[in-house]
Order: C-alpha cells, then structure tokens, then sequence
C-alpha cells in the first residue's frame, strides 16, 4: 500500500536510506523462518546434579540462594533483562519503525540496483496461501530490486509479529501502525496480481485499530485514513467514506506522514486529480525524495499507471530528480 505504506500500506508499508544489507544480510532464511535444532548437531543434556550433603535440619546445604529476597532480585534482573531486549529489537529496526511515520517499505535507491523487476508467480501463490515464510525464502531466491526488498522487510515484520515479537514499551502505535501497513501491502500486491487472503486484510484492520487506540490526536486520523483506504480497496467505499468523513483533515495534512495516509485513501478510491494533488502538497515535506520512488513502485498507484494525468507526473519527477542528480 503503501506506503511508505506511509506504507506504513502505504501506507500500505511503501523507507529510508540505501539499506540494501540489512534485507541481504538477513538471506534466505531470516531467524523466524528457522525453527529446530540445526542439522548435525547433537541433542543438548543437562549436566547431572550433584546431590548436596543434608543439613542438621534435613534441607539441601545451598539454600542461601533460594531466599525471598534473591528471589525477588531474580525477578527484577529478568525484567530488565526483558526491557534490554525490546529496546535492543527497536534500535535495530529501521528509523521509521522507530518514530515519525511507518514509511518502511520505501528505500532511497540504492546504486545500480532496479526498481523493480518480475515477481515469480510462485510467490502470489504463496502469499495467497499465507505462506509467509515460504514467500521470504522464494523471493531471496530473485535478483535484487528496492520493490522486492519493499515485499521482503513487510514479510519480515509480519513473520516476526507471528513469531511474538511485541512492541517496545512506548512504541506500540508506531509498531502497530507498521505492521498494519505490512499487511496492507501484501494485500494491494495481491489485488493487483488478481488474487487475495482475506486473512491478511482481518489482521490489517486489528493492527490499525490497535494503533488508534495506542495514541491521540492526528495520528489517531491517520490510522482512520489507513483504515479508509483498505476499505475502499476491498470495496466498501460507504464505510470509507464514513470513516473520513470524522477525521479533521486540517489536522493530518500538517505533517507528512499524515498526507501519505491520505494519497492512499484516494489512490484507493481511484481519485487521481487529489491524489495528484495531494502528492503534490507533500513533496516539500518529503526530505529523503521517497514520494518519488513509492509513486513508480507502490501497488496504491496501480488503479491510476493508465491515466495520463498520473503519467505526466510521473514523467515530470523523473525529469526533476534527473537534474537533481
């Protein structure tokens, strides 16, 4: 969907820097993807206990430590081992998992890699099939393009949601944000190859309500116009529009990730003069030129690669970001 998925999606994921290896690095077989004991190696047994000479009192010599108040101490140091852990996990996503806007799918374009190239039928299925794993694995398997490694870090963060991971204390509406847009995309990719998992839009539209209730104000309305948008993609365009006819627009267009959010409710409603519009509004605010590759790559702008209004913007940021260069 996004995005930048503000894609989030966007939202749906549709972001950052060339980070070809953190999607490589990871390689065919991203450490949710495992499960097992590798190959090879032999079962681990625990190392036999030694009995403990008896007490005066009949009890084991060792009892020092299982006193309330080691007890306790164990119980603290487990908790803030867990707490390490998480911000562990949040350091090491990407900065727009992190904060601002859930734009993890759309990456600065890496030198000499294409934007995109042709996804493997077999990986349609697979997702249709909500083999996630599987579809990881067969699409490592493909020469490299920012679209895939958009494809390979939404399925990712999807596996490790399955796999347990949760949101770092604090971060929980930028978490759920993102993963909603993960599964947005997969579903607009779907839509567009003429398949669907209807499982895949239940789990977006839990992760977006989530988000709303982990936050106030105008990111509250960017979740509702998220909402909005997988609405109006699945057909149901009475309840999108009942949706963003209670969010404060003026509000949401103030920052950008807020107007990523609203590109993909109207890319999703097929409204090219405000999608257009609205792209336009939100370049200023586009610091790291992501709007440009997302509106080449992004599954939203499939009902609109025809129109020719939609063409000519395409073809006036390719000529702008010529000269950039």
């Amino acid at each position: 969907m996004q995005i930048l998925r503000p894609f989030g999606s966007l939202v749906t994921l549709f972001l950052i820097v060339a980070l070809a290896a953190p999607f490589v690095g990871a390689a065919a077989n991203p450490t949710w993807v495992q499960s097992g004991r590798k190959a090879g190696t032999a079962p681990k047994t625990a190392p036999a206990k030694t009995p403990q000479p008896p007490t005066k009192k009949g009890t084991p010599a060792a009892k020092g430590k299982s006193t309330k108040t080691e007890a306790k101490s164990k119980s603290a140091a487990k908790t803030d081992t867990k707490k390490k852990s998480h911000a562990a996990k949040d350091k090491a996503r990407p900065a727009a998992s992190r904060g601002k806007r859930p734009l993890p799918a759309l990456l600065e374009k890496p030198r000499n890699m294409p934007l995109q190239t042709a996804i493997p039928g077999a990986v349609v299925t697979l997702l249709a099939d909500g083999e996630i794993a599987a579809a990881v694995r067969r699409l490592y398997l493909e020469p490299a393009s920012v679209r895939g490694m958009m494809l390979i870090r939404e399925m990712e963060r999807i596996g490790e949601a399955q796999a347990g991971v949760k949101p770092a204390p604090g971060d929980e509406h930028h978490y759920y944000l993102n993963l909603g847009v993960a599964y947005h995309n997969l579903i607009l990719f779907l839509k567009n190859h003429g398949t669907m998992n209807k499982r895949f839009v239940g789990k977006a539209t839990q992760a977006y309500s989530k988000a709303r209730r982990a936050t106030r104000g105008a990111h509250q309305y960017e979740a509702d116009l998220l909402t909005a948008a997988l609405a109006a993609t699945m057909g149901k365009t009475r309840d999108a529009e009942r949706r963003v006819a209670k969010v404060k627009l003026d509000e949401v267009t103030k920052e950008f990730g807020g107007l990523t959010a609203l590109i993909s409710y109207y890319a999703a409603t097929g409204d090219v003069a405000k999608t257009i519009a609205t792209l336009q509004q939100a370049q200023p605010l586009d610091n790291s030129h992501q709007l440009k590759t997302w509106v080449q790559i992004g599954d939203d702008f499939f009902p609109l690669k025809n129109d020719p209004a939609f063409q000519d913007l395409l073809v006036e940021w390719a000529v702008a970001k010529g000269k950039r260069r």
